[in-house]
């Protein structure tokens, strides 16, 4: 039936991969639910009878049966979702300073033209009136209307061949001042998926364990064939069983074989000295994944979202040029501050991030957006999930970056593209030199207005070479615009 028609109380069957269409409370069954839409958590929430779910996460383990607790159209993400179009209804376009001074300049013009007549009107009639009538001509107010929209036009034609589009002419006027930086974790400064970072102990388990895992839907069962060793090998692995949200069991050269979490594989296998050492060592902010294989744990395999690399140089650039960072993440608190320190460390600088927030929510990142504001910074959200949306459509410039959710897509100003936050360096650089070139435009088409106005009241312009000089300004403008390069050239691929 449509969504639409899902009422109250209904019973709804979720299978493996679904997206839950509703918000509701699990009736019966065990699984692995995807809520990074939500919180930007990468690891799975696992879910059994009685625990309440939401509309857009993805049932990533077994069937669920679930009792809708609202309507559709009531649900957490509906009520997001109008966040967003509130928000952007809300955002007030940009008056830029070229519309300020070429709406008056027809204005100021004409009562320039009156001042000329009247001081030369006592000499000759035919004369006054021809001074005036110059000034009239050499005036242009078209170069000044053209500077802002021509620069933009080329700034966006370049910046697309760089797979950087934006959205919204003005925002590259917003990224040339001083920025408060509003960073998303998990999709934008990490890969946004778990990954396998570290294996400890035997490498040939490795792949029994790839192999055990291959039938399985869970995210971290997905880590693991992602990050295969790339050999052809074939291990002897058979009778193998699921435990849903603890991990696998199997017969691995006819003796017992197990992965999963610590607490299930030490039920029925030993930790010896090694495998505590690998335990007590591993990777920050990683999960470990326990193999054992005859009653001994012989190997542990890591799991995290790793930060992008290159990252952390980005960062410590955006910082030396002035700008504030905060990341802000719907993540556990605990695991935010570490991807922080871990950044901060690799940056060199020890003051990196103003302030780092855990555990926010969609409506918590809105409002750190909006406490930002009403500064002399503008005010940047760079995200790429559904839980970003509000903040991005909230903020004075929203960044969406590669692989983001359609909402944040549509909620954004700018959508960098294959390289992601990797490219914030380039989009802000880039918009201080497309504000360099709009100031430059506008700059040539101020002095030649001052200069020929200033002529034809002295008395010293006859009309026809005003109507010569008339085009110059223009073409001043759009020569500045288009032999400018307000975005680098892309990298040509080998």
């Amino acid at each position: 039936i449509p969504v639409e028609d899902v009422k109250e109380g209904d019973l709804l069957l979720c299978d493996s991969g679904q997206v839950l269409p509703v918000d509701g409370v699990v009736v019966r069954g065990t699984s692995a639910l995807d809520t990074s839409w939500l919180n930007g958590e990468p690891l799975p929430r696992w879910v059994e009878a009685g625990s309440e779910v939401e509309a857009g996460c993805m049932n990533a383990g077994a069937q669920l049966l679930v009792r809708a607790t609202l309507p559709a159209h009531r649900s957490r993400i509906a009520s997001l979702v109008a966040d967003v179009e509130r928000a952007l209804l809300e955002r007030s376009p940009l008056a830029t300073l070229a519309d300020v001074v070429s709406g008056r300049f027809t204005v100021v013009v004409l009562v320039l033209a009156a001042i000329t007549f009247g001081i030369h009107v006592g000499t000759a009639g035919s004369a006054a009136l021809q001074h005036a009538l110059a000034l009239l001509i050499v005036a242009c107010p078209c170069a000044l209307a053209m500077a802002t929209p021509l620069a933009l036009h080329v700034a966006v034609r370049q910046a697309a061949r760089r797979e950087i589009l934006l959205l919204r002419g003005e925002a590259l006027e917003r990224l040339a001042r001083p920025c408060t930086l509003i960073l998303d974790k998990t999709g934008t400064l990490t890969l946004g998926r778990p990954t396998l970072v570290r294996w400890d102990g035997e490498p040939a388990l490795r792949d029994v364990t790839r192999v055990a895992e291959a039938r399985s839907h869970h995210p971290i069962a997905r880590a693991l064939l992602d990050g295969g060793t790339g050999e052809s090998a074939s291990p002897d692995v058979t009778d193998i069983r699921e435990v849903l949200g603890r991990g696998v069991t199997a017969l691995y050269r006819g003796q017992p074989f197990s992965a999963g979490s610590e607490s299930f594989v030490r039920s029925s296998a030993e930790l010896d000295e090694q495998a505590e050492r690998w335990l007590t060592s591993g990777p920050a902010g990683a999960s470990p994944l326990l193999v054992a294989w005859e009653g001994r744990v012989r190997a542990i395999g890591w799991i995290a979202d790793p930060v992008r690399p290159g990252m952390a140089e980005v960062l410590a650039e955006l910082r030396a040029m002035g700008h504030e960072l905060v990341l802000a993440s719907g993540d556990h608190p605990e695991t935010v501050a570490q991807v922080a320190a871990q950044l901060t460390e690799r940056s060199g600088n020890a003051g990196l991030f103003g302030r780092v927030v855990g555990g926010a929510s969609p409506d918590d990142k809105r409002r750190l957006a909006e406490e930002a504001q009403g500064r002399r910074r503008t005010v940047v959200v760079i995200g790429d999930g559904v839980n970003d949306a509000a903040a991005l459509a909230t903020a004075d410039v929203g960044i969406a970056v590669h692989g983001a959710a359609e909402a944040a897509r549509l909620s954004a100003d700018v959508f960098l593209g294959r390289n992601g936050a990797l490219d914030l360096v380039t989009l802000l650089r880039s918009a201080r030199r497309g504000l360099a070139v709009i100031r430059r435009g506008m700059f040539f088409s101020l002095l030649y207005n001052v200069v020929g106005i200033g002529a034809a009241m002295l008395g010293w312009l006859h009309p026809l070479w005003a109507a010569v000089l008339m085009p110059l300004s223009s073409i001043s403008v759009v020569t500045n615009a288009f032999r400018s390069r307000i975005f680098p050239a892309p990298e040509k691929s080998s």
